[in-house]
Formats: structure tokens, sequence, C-alpha cells
């Protein structure tokens, strides 16, 4: 959420609010957002704008990474991987993400 589109704010606003959980059974690392009470909806589209390629320690894409939303609320990291298996939740280290 730090770089810029329609609906940012919004969104930065909600983040500020959101608690986390696991959202997918097959061992991937999404994780999906919980809200204790109203959450003010934003413009953005879903998925949002930007979202990163998901790299090994040789720096070959394994992956990607996307932000999706439901009805303008955050709702889910899609952590999805492009070989066998499911990929765990990644460092900030290992995510290249698009301009």
């Amino acid at each position: 959420l730090s770089r810029s589109f329609d609906g940012v704010e919004a969104l930065r606003i909600q983040w500020a609010d959101a608690l986390v959980r696991s959202s997918c059974e097959c061992g991937c690392g999404s994780i999906g957002f919980v809200f204790d009470g109203e959450v003010s909806p934003s413009a953005a589209s879903s998925p949002l704008p930007v979202e990163g390629e998901i790299l090994d320690d040789d720096g070959e894409v394994v992956g990607g990474i996307i932000v999706l939303l439901r009805d303008g609320v955050l709702d889910d990291v899609d952590v999805h991987s492009f070989t066998d298996g499911p990929l765990p939740f990644p460092t900030l280290a290992s995510i290249r993400w698009s301009e």
C-alpha cells in the first residue's frame, strides 16, 4: 500500500484496523483480513494494480502475490506458486514488485 493508485488512502485506513488469518487449506502462505466493526470501502479495483513476483534464493521467479478486495474492503493476500507445492508467506526481500 506504499504505491499510489485510486482508492489507496481508504485501504491504508483499513490496514490500520485489520487482523489476519490463514486463508488457504493447501498450506500456502495466503492470508485473509478480518475486521472487527464497520469498514469504509475503497474505490480501488480488485486485484490491486500492484502485484509481486516471489523469488527463490537464486533470484528465480517461483510464484506471485496479489491483494484482493471484496466490495472495496481488503479481503485476501493470495500467495501462489509456479512450482510444485505451496509457498509460505514471502519475506519482503524475496518479492519483486511491479512498477
